[in-house]
């Protein structure tokens, strides 16, 4: 909190923290000599450290700007002995180029009264270009003596940092409750500013994902649902985790769900519709408007966590003084208390004791955003930026029940938009990559295959998410091993290795690719025979506790060369690695398999002497993970399968092509 006291001829802090700069005392000084200036005293919320704080939010893809708001509460008290007509406050920004903006006030201030007043919309608001400017200026109007005067005052700028572990918070809901393409969906600028303007950094969210039909839609409830039922919304249900270490201060778990969505065509209907569930179902309780809630004191803040499932509150979180560790479960996102839909609602406010106490920005860490519009063009972008001590990026203030910035809860990149790419020749590969990095799309996973002497590749693709990545192809075995020590002693690792031989280049190629990120520690090879490479699965499988993930088989004559890649994993209790088995074989071996509950890991398949080969990797797992596998499939079949299957909660992990009677086939896996 910052007061200061703006007397007759001179502005200073109540703490005498704060002088000014020459051309504010110039600017004193010529008002002590014209006119005297009325005693008020001011207190400016958010503020920290007697600077002025702000939201520092992160830009809405990576190809956008990061951008500052501004969101302000005025205690005005009255120091003279008649009252002040206060008119309005211009905000300027000294030496910035950001505009200035005026807003209207118009209140009478009594005699040694105090008054609150604060920006009283979203739209209100004042939005930038980050860096911000590195001072704030106000300037009240105010009229009640012989004329108008203005007076004021300037103070530092700073972005807000949250009093918590990291100086942000981890986001309220989990990734591995979230369906392919879906995604927490919310307006980062446009929540009703509430009483004293509390609420001005709050948060509606939902969540909001792909229905995976012919028309590519999106939207808030289950595919093939209306919006009639509570249960129908995909955030219905979804667990609500603290955000912080922290200790509960207020809990309520019995307050009625509101039964239904309301829908309204006026702005009377919903009101009249609003105040039937005030008195049906929340209004006997004490912050019944929050619903279900919770409110956690996290450092100086207080978060509400609210409009939550009747009896879904963690047991053992209802007494006030109970202990809450980050990430901990507290609920499940409901309709109940001052709600039109399924939500979750959050704020944040300076104090110790809910619903109390100034506003207060939320930063956010270890999450992804991205724009609507960059998933749901014609031609999806992956330009995905991670949220590190940032604010979640703004949207369009005047729209409040439209959402407009999506979150994926995870460290982990996104995993959508995915776009998969089919017989693409291999000629055309290169120009295919360039135009999917140009939408901000890295391949995840290649294959590649021959028909007569054509060779083709099938890729995956998702979203860059500010990974660093190098993908190559074409590759001859001195190449590639030069590609694997230069990049793996910079620190990637071979996430992807396909070998093939290449029709253009009359050679054996190989596509790798390699990643910037953490991972188990892992041993490649390459050019192996059967022979060679037979012992080393034996030697690595069971003397150095290292399993398979990747065998890429080329056939050249008579001979196989093999290419595999292993990792250390610990959760793999035991494996099956095939790679010269034939259909009939192979659907046999699939079936026994997976009765013994074994997941199939990798899948490839390859041409010798005119039979196919079908390149398997089992696992058995601690948690043995779901997945679905098919082979012969035409293209159309697998087209259609990968949206089936997308429905089903699986995304596609290897698409493997060969030749059968002449045509294109494909055995996939997904997982």
């Amino acid at each position: 909190m910052i007061r200061l006291s703006v007397l007759r001829g001179r502005t200073r802090s109540s703490d005498d923290h704060h002088g000014l700069n020459s051309q504010q005392e110039r600017a004193s000084t010529e008002c002590q000599i014209s006119m005297t200036i009325p005693k008020i005293y001011v207190t400016v919320e958010p503020s920290e450290s007697e600077k002025v704080v702000y939201l520092p939010m992160a830009p809405i893809n990576s190809q956008a700007k990061p951008r500052g708001r501004i969101m302000l509460h005025f205690q005005l008290t009255n120091g003279e002995d008649a009252e002040i007509q206060l008119e309005q406050v211009t905000v300027s920004f000294p030496q910035s180029s950001v505009k200035t903006v005026t807003r209207a006030i118009n209140r009478t201030l009594h005699a040694a009264v105090s008054q609150s007043w604060w920006f009283q919309n979203p739209e209100d608001h004042i939005v930038f270009d980050l860096p911000a400017p590195s001072q704030i200026k106000f300037s009240f109007q105010c009229k009640g003596f012989p004329e108008p005067r203005n007076f004021m005052f300037g103070l530092d700028l700073a972005p807000h940092v949250s009093p918590v572990q990291g100086g942000a918070y981890l986001f309220p809901g989990q990734c591995l409750e979230l369906a392919v393409g879906e995604f927490w969906k919310l307006n980062g600028c446009s929540h009703g500013v509430g009483d004293h303007g509390k609420q001005s950094f709050g948060y509606d969210m939902g969540v909001w994902g792909a229905n995976h039909d012919e028309e590519k839609t999106y939207g808030w409830v289950h595919p093939d649902k209306d919006d009639e039922e509570n249960c129908n919304y995909r955030v219905w249900g979804k667990s609500v985790l603290a955000m912080a270490d922290g200790i509960v201060l207020e809990a309520l778990n019995d307050c009625p769900d509101n039964p239904v969505p309301l829908k309204w065509t006026s702005a009377e209907e919903l009101s009249r519709k609003m105040e039937s569930q005030r008195e049906k179902y929340w209004g006997r309780f004490a912050n019944g408007a929050e619903g279900n809630h919770l409110y956690i004191q996290h450092g100086d803040e207080v978060i509400l966590y609210g409009n939550l499932q009747q009896t879904s509150l963690n047991p053992a979180l209802l007494a006030p003084g109970s202990v809450v560790r980050a990430g901990d479960y507290l609920g499940l996102a409901g309709n109940a208390g001052n709600s039109t839909s399924p939500h979750l609602h959050i704020h944040a406010q300076k104090g110790n004791a809910p619903n109390a106490g100034p506003l207060r920005p939320i930063i956010f860490r270890n999450c992804f955003t991205i724009d609507e519009a960059s998933i749901t063009t014609s031609r999806p972008r992956g330009f995905w930026v991670k949220i590190e001590q940032k604010g979640l990026p703004e949207g369009p203030a005047d729209k409040r029940y439209e959402g407009h910035c999506l979150v994926w809860p995870s460290e982990d990149p996104p995993r959508w938009p995915e776009v998969i790419r089919l017989s693409v020749m291999e000629s055309d590969y290169q120009s295919l990559f360039k135009d999917m990095s140009a939408h901000g799309l890295r391949p995840i996973a290649i294959n590649a295959y021959n028909i007569g002497r054509q060779t083709f590749f099938n890729a995956i693709f998702r979203p860059i998410a500010g990974t660093s990545y190098i993908c190559k192809h074409g590759l001859d075995g001195r190449q590639y091993q030069h590609e694997f020590d230069k990049w793996v002693n910079k620190g990637f690792r071979l996430l992807h290795i396909e070998s093939y031989y290449s029709h253009c280049r009359n050679k054996i190629c190989y596509a790798p690719l390699f990643i910037k990120a953490p991972g188990p520690s892992f041993i490649a090879y390459h050019g192996k025979t059967m022979e060679e490479h037979e012992e080393l699965l034996s030697d690595y499988s069971t003397t150095k506790g290292l399993v398979p993930v990747i065998i890429s088989v080329v056939s050249v004559g008579d001979d196989r060369y093999y290419t595999a890649v292993f990792e250390k994993e610990d959760d793999v209790s035991y494996l099956a690695a095939h790679s010269r088995m034939k259909p009939a074989y192979y659907q046999q071996r699939f079936i026994d398999l997976t009765r013994k509950g074994l997941s199939m890991a990798y899948l490839n398949v390859y041409s010798h002497l005119d039979d196919l080969n079908f390149v398997c990797i089992w696992y058995a797992r601690d948690e043995p993970s779901r997945f679905f596998a098919l082979h012969h499939l035409d293209e159309d079949e697998l087209r259609d399968l990968v949206v089936a299957q997308r429905k089903a909660n699986l995304t596609l992990r290897s698409a493997a092509g060969y030749e059968r009677h002449g045509t294109a086939n494909f055995a996939a896996v997904w997982s």
